[in-house]
């Protein structure tokens, strides 16, 4: 896989394709479907808190790339919550994405892409900041949870 594919907005963006495309295909089905401005502000908030998170990585010098060694350990902010806020924030777009078409079935794809996350960043990211930062990474990672 060339490697500008292999980043999590990409993973995000197809998976947000193949929701919108099976919502398509379903059409609505939630018994309670919100009103758009709900999905929407679902979205913003998922938005927000990736701003958040990368105002972290802007602010502590260090790469928000997934595949480069980082030069900081980021335990405040956001981070301070949940060890992958950024990834935390596209599940959240996912969801109120899946939310915005009424539909239940894209909702399958909600625990596939975090299961791909974590196997395709999450996993080599915390190998990686376990090698750089040892302890420090460990005390961080036994009072922060992985999601939230």
């Amino acid at each position: 896989m060339p490697k500008w594919l292999d980043l999590p907005p990409i993973w995000l963006i197809a998976t947000m394709a193949s929701v919108y495309a099976i919502a398509q295909m379903t059409g609505p089905s939630l018994s309670w479907p919100l009103p758009w401005w709900t999905a929407v502000a679902i979205m913003a908030i998922g938005g927000g808190l990736a701003v958040w998170a990368a105002i972290s990585f802007r602010m502590a010098k260090t790469t928000i790339v997934p595949h480069r060694t980082p030069s900081a350990l980021i335990t405040s902010g956001a981070f301070s919550y949940s060890r992958n806020p950024i990834y935390l924030a596209d599940v959240i777009v996912l969801i109120g994405w899946g939310a915005l078409f009424g539909a239940v079935l894209p909702f399958v794809l909600v625990p596939i892409f975090i299961w791909i996350i974590q196997i395709r960043f999450i996993r080599p990211e915390e190998t990686r900041l376990s090698a750089e930062f040892g302890e420090e990474f460990d005390a961080y990672k036994s009072r922060t949870r992985r999601w939230i």
